[in-house]
């Protein structure tokens, strides 16, 4: 993601049309179709499925290119585990509003993507109205990506997931008010206040990530996901309105993602830690969780 984002601002330099650029940045997905026969399936999911013959399988051949010995009657323990664990069979959307707690956090978890879709999209359009070359500005806010991401890891192993997601869209958001109020100041003083916000959207935005998957249960977590990034996908095509915004303030992008950004920290404050727990295997349990 983080090279494709680098190379964007090359390949519009290069092309100076909107129409090739499209072709050229959509074709090379078609290619990833071709993934789908050398991707194995999780055994988590084939376990939460039923699936014990493919999962041992699975379980086998990780073994042994791994070199190591597999446990003495893996598909009766496989079974048992798939016995006391795999209690839905229902596995939609609905599902997740089948239980209080579920239902919450998946509307904090929904809100929170949103929050840090728009953060992130309306800087990247907001770059076409900053001063100096908006390709090279437009690489300086993606090319931070890679340590960003980096710097999260490591944050969230230290601080938890939690409060790494929460306090990053707020400095974000901070950063944000920040080049609003200095936004007629040095141009180097804009774009560093910009960098900094985008190192902690990209931190918050990796933390999602990583909370989807550990709150929900295997059975319902592409799906829980799925739906977040439905949700904010759809909020995020008000992206361009916000950079557009500029026309009758020029700080006023900046506001907006501010306000965005702490709505996204409130909301984050509410989600609960996942580093070094039990996590759930079924909505059930992720109800107590």
């Amino acid at each position: 993601w983080t090279a494709g984002m680098c190379l964007l601002p090359l390949i519009a330099w290069l092309t100076r049309d909107w129409f090739l650029l499209g072709v050229i940045t959509t074709v090379p997905f078609f290619l990833l179709i071709l993934c789908w026969w050398f991707l194995p399936e999780s055994p988590r999911w084939l376990l939460s499925r039923g699936h014990i013959e493919q999962c041992a399988v699975l379980m086998n051949t990780i073994a042994a290119r791994n070199g190591k010995q597999v446990p003495d009657k893996l598909k009766e323990r496989l079974q048992a585990i798939s016995f006391t664990h795999n209690t839905e069979r229902n596995y939609g959307v609905v599902q997740l509003f089948k239980y209080s707690t579920v239902r919450l956090r998946t509307l904090l978890l929904a809100a929170c993507y949103t929050c840090n879709n728009l953060f992130y999209y309306g800087l990247a359009y907001n770059t076409t109205n900053l001063s100096g070359n908006e390709f090279l500005n437009f690489f300086l806010l993606s090319v931070v990506e890679l340590p960003s991401t980096m710097l999260g890891w490591w944050a969230a192993e230290f601080l938890g997931r939690r409060w790494t997601g929460a306090l990053s869209i707020l400095l974000a958001a901070i950063f944000s008010l920040a080049n609003a109020i200095l936004l007629n100041s040095s141009q180097w003083v804009t774009i560093m206040m910009m960098v900094m916000s985008k190192i902690f959207n990209t931190i918050s935005f990796l933390m999602m990530y990583i909370q989807c998957s550990e709150i929900y249960p295997t059975t319902h977590r592409s799906c829980g996901t799925g739906l977040s990034s439905l949700i904010s996908s759809i909020f995020s095509t008000a992206a361009p309105y916000i950079a557009y915004s500029h026309v009758y303030w020029n700080s006023l992008p900046f506001v907006i993602v501010f306000a965005i950004g702490f709505i996204g920290f409130v909301n984050a404050s509410f989600l609960p830690e996942t580093l070094d727990t039990d996590l759930p295997q079924s909505l059930l349990q992720a109800d107590k969780f």
